[in-house]
């Protein structure tokens, strides 16, 4: 009889691991066709992701075989919507097509999801922050057909910084979950950042260094461009505060620009406002992230 107990109590164990290696192959290996149907065209003018080659693709794979048995798996499993290989090929990216790297990298953002799951931060928590209507979304796209965020610095009063990293993950979920699923889970984001007429309370080296660290973190390969858009002499005193902080990838990918013709460079002026060296109203033209909805940008 005891023979039996034992051999009954390791068959409900090799079956639950049976069954949570198959749940989590499921999640993890099913989505492999969305994989291979993403357009990865442009990949050389910087707007998306390599398409699939058999490189790639065993890399992949290999991530995601480490995923199934590492000591979180069951984490993933429960807490996990599909991360689909769209999620997985931007942290391999990131980490330059190195698996070990990239599970680690991976692996950071599961615990951190953790403690901030996907669309989870609600308006009341970061009230202050939105009711100072300093973040939009533009109606219409760049030039190179990307989705862009529109920060105006001057809007910008310090709250606490729990309320500013939520703020900051709130907008990236909510553009990503309506906007970057399917065929374009890998695009990429531009973000306008407004300097004009600053002054020395708006500038806040620690909101600036957290939503640089939160999109090479935890949203890799979602920044294509940060367009500072005449930043003053005293914002440069908070940039050499920051940009030390900063990987050399991120930095890169951040430009300024004083004038029209360089704005003109990435979007089209008569889809800016007036404020902004542009026609339009920002009205017409930007969305609050609060009020922004999945019809609303021409994409």
């Amino acid at each position: 009889m005891e023979a039996q107990s034992k051999a009954s109590n390791v068959n409900e164990g090799s079956l639950k691991a049976q069954g949570l290696v198959s749940a989590l192959y499921d999640r993890v290996f099913g989505d492999l066709e969305i994989v291979n149907s993403v357009n990865h065209t442009a990949l050389l003018r910087g707007y998306v992701l390599p398409k699939l080659d058999g490189k790639i693709l065993s890399a992949v794979w290999q991530l995601r075989r480490l995923m199934i048995f590492c000591k979180d798996s069951e984490t993933i499993v429960t807490c996990f919507s599909p991360l689909v290989g769209a999620t997985l090929k931007r942290f391999l990216v990131a980490r330059k097509f190195d698996v070990e790297e990239g599970f680690k990298m991976l692996m950071n953002y599961v615990q951190w999801r953790l403690s901030n799951p996907e669309n989870a931060v609600r308006q009341e928590d970061i009230k202050a922050s939105l009711d100072a209507k300093k973040i939009y979304v533009g109606k219409h796209t760049d030039k190179a057909g990307r989705i862009y965020f529109v920060c105006v610095a001057r809007k910008h009063k310090r709250v606490n910084m729990q309320e500013t990293r939520q703020l900051i993950i709130y907008s990236l979920d909510k553009v990503a979950s309506a906007y970057l699923t399917g065929e374009k889970g890998m695009d990429k984001l531009t973000f306008l950042m407004d300097w004009q007429n600053v002054s020395w309370e708006n500038l806040d080296a620690q909101t600036l260094l957290a939503g640089l660290q939160t999109l090479q973190n935890y949203f890799p390969e979602r920044l294509a461009l940060m367009v500072m858009w005449k930043p003053p002499i005293m914002f440069w005193l908070m940039y050499k505060m920051v940009i030390p902080f900063v990987d050399e990838k991120t930095r890169g990918k951040i430009v300024m620009a004083y004038k029209t013709e360089d704005l003109e460079k990435y979007f089209c002026m008569d889809n800016l406002p007036v404020s902004i060296g542009g026609s339009g109203s920002e009205e017409k033209l930007f969305i609050p992230i609060q009020t922004l909805t999945s019809k609303d940008i021409d994409y």
